[in-house]
């Protein structure tokens, strides 16, 4: 293989390499240029053990384990003594329970369902914590 050959070849793999990440570049890449990637499933598992742990701390060994066996955690309204929110574990509806009965108005668990509810009444678990409102 002659000099201009070797040259050329030298050429052509970066030009593949430049194409490969312009098309695809590394995750690495677009996170420092702060481009919104899917993460990985290694920091999903992460984050949800960091999670789990944090509602844990907050909540207690005993109420988080509640939580855990019965799927949903009941917070008592801090302003409607009859009313309490029964949020669930995982994603869902807020289930709003008044003098024992379910109502039929639910709050998702959303962005713009949180909003909605603490425009109506500020609850959340914080709140309740802070308020030592008792967690049903």
């Amino acid at each position: 293989m002659s000099g201009g050959e070797a040259s050329l070849l030298l050429i052509a793999v970066f030009v593949a390499a430049g194409l490969a990440c312009v098309l695809r570049p590394p995750d690495r890449l677009l996170r420092r240029l702060g481009v919104p990637i899917e993460p990985t499933g290694e920091e999903r598992r992460t984050a949800e053990q960091r999670a789990r742990g944090l509602l844990r701390q907050m909540l207690g060994a005993t109420e988080y384990d509640r939580l855990v066996k019965r799927g949903y955690l009941d917070i008592a309204s801090p302003s409607i003594p009859s009313r309490l929110y029964r949020v669930p574990y995982f994603q869902g509806m807020v289930e709003v329970i008044a003098q024992g009965a379910r109502k039929s108005k639910t709050w998702a668990l959303t962005d713009a369902g949180r909003e909605e509810a603490r425009r109506r009444e500020n609850i959340s678990a914080c709140h309740a914590a802070e308020a030592h409102t008792p967690l049903l």
